[in-house]
């Protein structure tokens, strides 16, 4: 891909606790940004470098690793990390956001604290959610360095018998309309033919359209044409070469 425009991907996965979403979140391009809340980093495959975002600069691009991990534990963290990525002064091609779920509860816990919620204090918690999934989504159109991809991971719920990203409030309603593609993650039993790619005797599998009451969607249209409804264990780099690739053809 290296004589063509890449095509940059922003989604939303979601899925049960330990079904690979972090793992996912580790095939993003490289050099790649991760924002941990929950710890899910730990256990990921690629090399890694911390940051500390209040304190010192992005670290450099120089070969010895790649995924940039910082520790999110409060909502200013997002903020702060925000603005570097914004300056266009970093060498990230992408940025995982893992996970919202655990965000939104930083995000709480900034607005009323061990308090009970008020009717204001959830309005606010939607305006800067909102706030915070638009802008980061946005840096994709970058004017001078814009990511390749912006994934948020979530958990999943049951509601109203609708699959869809845990979050409290209208923020779980509006989320999809924000990102190119959401996707549900599950693991399956292997097919014969794919004994050979099964990890723990599982596969994974990413559902792409809205089928069977899960909150699912592809705006590209280029994904689910060429992987199908589903797509068995995902790669976010595969996907953006596929979509890259469709985008030029067409």
């Amino acid at each position: 891909m290296a004589d063509q425009l890449i095509t940059p991907l922003t989604a939303v996965i979601h899925g049960e606790s330990g079904v690979g979403k972090s793992w996912l979140g580790d095939t993003a391009p490289s050099p790649k940004l991760v924002l941990d809340a929950e710890g899910g980093s730990l256990f990921t495959p690629s090399r890694k470098v911390r940051w500390n975002p209040q304190k010192e600069d992005p670290p450099k691009d120089d070969g010895t690793w790649d995924t940039c991990v910082v520790l999110t534990r409060d909502f200013k963290t997002l903020s702060t990390v925000y603005q570097w990525l914004n300056s266009g002064k970093h060498s990230f091609k992408s940025v995982v956001l893992d996970s919202l779920t655990e965000i939104q509860a930083r995000c709480k816990d900034s607005v009323s604290g061990t308090d009970t919620p008020s009717e204001r204090d959830w309005g606010t918690l939607l305006i800067q959610m909102e706030y915070l999934i638009r802008s980061y989504r946005d840096l994709t159109m970058h004017p001078t360095n814009p990511l390749q991809a912006v994934v948020f991971l979530a958990l999943t719920m049951d509601k109203s018998g609708k699959w869809r990203p845990n979050l409290q409030g209208q923020i779980a309603v509006k989320l999809p309309q924000y990102v190119h593609m959401v996707g549900f993650m599950y693991a399956d039993r292997p097919g014969e033919s794919e004994a050979e790619y099964a990890e723990d005797g599982v596969v994974r599998r990413l559902l792409v359209t809205p089928l069977d009451n899960f909150v699912a969607k592809d705006r590209t249209h280029i994904i689910s044409q060429t992987y199908g409804n589903t797509i068995t264990n995902p790669n976010i780099t595969s996907m953006i070469e596929t979509l890259t690739n469709g985008v030029n053809r067409e």
